[in-house]
């Protein structure tokens, strides 16, 4: 079970540097966050209307949005999003 998806792309240099932050506070707030590339994951991306990567989106026990980020985000701001689940 996760509570955070995370849709990015190979090529996008602020999606990369998002995910090493996201990654280092998984770890530190024992979270789940699965994480998708939007080309090798267009149904998903499809489904929750991916427009911009990076995205974040922290889904209920059925997968259903609750909330979204959308865009590059210093590491304090994703801190503070993640920190609303624990």
């Amino acid at each position: 079970m996760f509570d955070i998806i995370y849709f990015g792309a190979s090529w996008c240099a602020p999606c990369k540097q998002m995910k090493v932050m996201l990654n280092d506070l998984m770890k530190k707030h024992n979270i789940d966050i699965v994480f998708y590339d939007i080309e090798q994951n267009y149904e998903q991306a499809v489904r929750y209307g991916i427009t911009t990567v990076p995205t974040l989106i922290k889904v209920d026990f059925n997968f259903d949005e609750l909330e979204r980020i959308e865009g590059a985000r210093p590491k304090y701001e994703l801190e503070k999003f993640i920190k609303e689940l624990v």
